[in-house]
């Protein structure tokens, strides 16, 4: 069982769409967790800092890649996945990334409204998780996917 993740993060870019050779849509999300404290005189300074992907799949990929963008503050819950390659030059990689069960909007940085969508074009996270896994193939891929 992979562990579960659940932060408040903030988009460092747009949400790139792409679809699988199945033809599935998802979107990987490229988003930062930073914690900022205040010193004894009032200033605030950035404490530790800590860059993750977050990989979204089916019809919750082309919500969020229409609903968020750069600099916006989200929250995610999901599973924390490891993949490892290795480079053409024999390097061994690994990279983590988050295989998101659920994602919305931060309320901390203003308003934000929603709108729903038709029960047919609603889907468990569950099902999400298992098309980018799907996608993936499995727990160790021979190159990085993106």
């Amino acid at each position: 069982m992979l562990p579960q993740v659940n932060g408040q993060f903030v988009l460092v870019r747009d949400p790139e769409l792409r679809f699988s050779q199945a033809g599935k849509p998802w979107v990987k999300l490229r988003l930062v967790a930073k914690y900022r404290k205040r010193t004894g005189s009032g200033e605030w300074v950035d404490g530790d800092v800590c860059f993750i992907d977050a990989l979204v799949g089916e019809r919750d990929a082309e919500a969020v890649a229409e609903s968020v963008g750069k600099g916006d503050s989200v929250l995610v819950s999901g599973k924390l996945q490891m993949r490892e390659w290795e480079t053409n030059e024999g390097q061994r990689m690994t990279s983590y990334s988050i295989l998101v069960d659920a994602i919305g909007p931060s309320l901390r940085r203003g308003v934000v409204k929603s709108a729903r969508v038709a029960a047919e074009q609603q889907q468990a996270g569950d099902a999400a998780v298992r098309a980018v896994e799907e996608f993936l193939g499995g727990e160790v891929l021979e190159e990085a996917p993106f």
